[in-house]
C-alpha cells in the first residue's frame, strides 16, 4: 500500500533584509521505492524528518523535482543514491 508523509512543510519568512524559505518537501513509498519531492534547501530539517521517520538518506531511490526554484531543489545533491526525476528528464 503506498505510504505519503510531509516532512517538511514549506515556509516564507520576511527577515528584516528579504525573504526566507524552503518548499514543502514529500515522502512516498510505494512498491519498495522510497521517493522524495523537492527536497528543498533546509538540510538540518529535511535531515531530522527523515530520522524521525527511520529512513537513512542513502536508501532514497528517487528524488523528484517540481520545479527549478532553489528552495525545491537545493538538497538534491544529499542523496547520492537517488535517480533525479524532473519534468523532462531522468537523471541516473
Amino acid at each position: 500500500m503506498p505510504y505519503l508523509k510531509v516532512l517538511v512543510e514549506g515556509y516564507a519568512r520576511l527577515l528584516k533584509n528579504g525573504w526566507e524559505g524552503n518548499s514543502t518537501c514529500i515522502f512516498l513509498q510505494n512498491e519498495g521505492k522510497f521517493i522524495i519531492v523537492d527536497p528543498g534547501m533546509d538540510e538540518e530539517a529535511l535531515f531530522f524528518a527523515l530520522k524521525n521517520e527511520g529512513i537513512e538518506k542513502e536508501k532514497i531511490d528517487y528524488i523528484f523535482i517540481t520545479h527549478y526554484h532553489i528552495d525545491h531543489m537545493l538538497n538534491v545533491t544529499l542523496f547520492k543514491n537517488a535517480t533525479i526525476v524532473d519534468g523532462y528528464y531522468v537523471y541516473g
